[in-house]
């Protein structure tokens, strides 16, 4: 991922990332306390 690029407070620059971030939390790392490895966690995001 990369750091947004756009002027602050431009909702439209950050929507899709914003959703992305919202999406991920939800269904990836909501009750996830660790992985064991860093390979893992990038299976479980992957996944």
């Amino acid at each position: 991922m990369r750091q947004s690029m756009g002027a602050v407070g431009s909702s439209a620059d950050n929507s899709a990332a914003e959703a992305f971030n919202a999406t991920l939390k939800r269904e990836t790392l909501q009750g996830a306390k660790r992985w064991p490895t860093a390979r893992a966690a990038r299976l479980a995001v992957f996944k």
